[in-house]
Order: C-alpha cells, then sequence, then structure tokens
C-alpha cells in the first residue's frame, strides 16, 4: 500500500473518532432533553440507543481505519470500500434531515478520504 493511502486512511480515523466521542460526551445532556420532551417513551429510548450506537459504530469504523493505515493488509479492497459507505450514507442521512451541520462534513470528508485512499492502494490479492 502507497504511503499515501496510509496518511489518507489515517486521516479517515483521525476525523471519526474525536466526533465519535465528542457525540458519546454530549449524551447525557441530549438524555436530558429527550427525557423532557413530548416523545412517547418508547421512542424516546430508541432516540437513546440509535444516539450511543451511533457512537459506537462511528468509533468502531475509525478504530478499523487506524488499523488498515497500520497494517494494509488486514482488510481487501471491498471490505475498505464497505467501511467507507458507512460515514458517507451517516452524511447523506444527516443532510437529508438536518442539512448544512458539521459533524455531516467530518462524516463526508472521513469517507471520501477512504475512499481516495482506496483508488490509490495496492493492497495485495488474497488467493483462494
Amino acid at each position: 500500500m502507497q504511503v499515501a493511502s496510509r496518511i489518507l486512511f489515517a486521516f479517515s480515523a483521525l476525523c471519526l473518532a474525536p466526533g465519535a466521542v465528542v457525540h458519546a460526551a454530549a449524551y447525557p445532556k441530549a438524555a436530558v432533553v429527550i427525557d423532557g420532551s413530548n416523545l412517547p417513551a418508547r421512542f424516546a429510548a430508541i432516540f437513546k440507543g440509535l444516539w450511543l450506537g451511533d457512537c459506537a459504530t462511528v468509533f468502531g469504523v475509525a478504530l478499523a481505519f487506524a488499523l488498515i493505515a497500520i497494517w494494509p493488509r488486514l482488510a481487501s479492497k471491498p471490505l475498505i470500500v464497505l467501511l467507507a459507505l458507512l460515514p458517507v450514507a451517516s452524511a447523506a442521512a444527516i443532510y437529508a434531515t438536518v442539512g448544512n451541520f458539521l459533524p455531516g462534513h467530518l462524516l463526508l470528508v472521513a469517507g471520501g478520504a477512504a475512499l481516495l485512499g482506496v483508488t490509490n492502494s495496492r493492497v495485495a490479492r488474497r488467493s483462494t
């Protein structure tokens, strides 16, 4: 794998990991707002679960990109593309529901950098 690809995967990880941590740190305040809303209890619980699930997913993708940057042979190109599409899809969902919002931009940049890293990489083909 070329150095540029490794840098792009590391950049993606560095975009995603702090975002996941900040999002998780904001959960207590969000939970208070959710509990004070007029949402039915079940919807409020689902909202909280999705909030924490998003934090875990984004952090997991960040960890995967960091590991791929360090040990490129851990993942094939198709797997990296699938991982890169997760933040891109999340960004699209944010743009569709919230509009112009900084976390959407970060997710799009992180996913785009990873996709660019795949096109620039020379991941070895695995023999079957």
